[in-house]
């Protein structure tokens, strides 16, 4: 069985995952301890040798996301940056 994801809608959203194991339940602690950056990706990165064009990355933040041979050091959509997604030095609109 894998993880279960839940979204709440209320307000604001929320992303809540369901360790359906002890292995699993290990990992959100560890997610939990570090110190985290969010990405949304929309565009081709890179990650484990397999290609994302769609999603949202949860890692600690000395980890290195790269897209378009980039690395990504923000993608987040307050409503003025809208359809861009930053990378150092540039925007690009995705």
């Amino acid at each position: 069985m894998i993880m279960q994801v839940e979204i709440v809608v209320n307000g604001g959203v929320t992303l809540v995952l369901l360790p359906q194991n002890e292995m699993e339940e290990r990992m959100l602690q560890e997610l939990d301890r570090q110190d985290n950056s969010i990405n949304l990706i929309r565009s081709s990165v890179m990650i484990l040798n397999k290609t994302i064009s769609n999603g949202l990355i949860i890692s600690k933040k000395s980890v290195s996301i790269t897209a378009n041979n980039e690395p990504v050091v923000e993608a987040s959509y307050p409503k003025e940056d809208e359809g861009k997604i930053k990378y150092e030095g540039s925007e690009e609109t995705v």
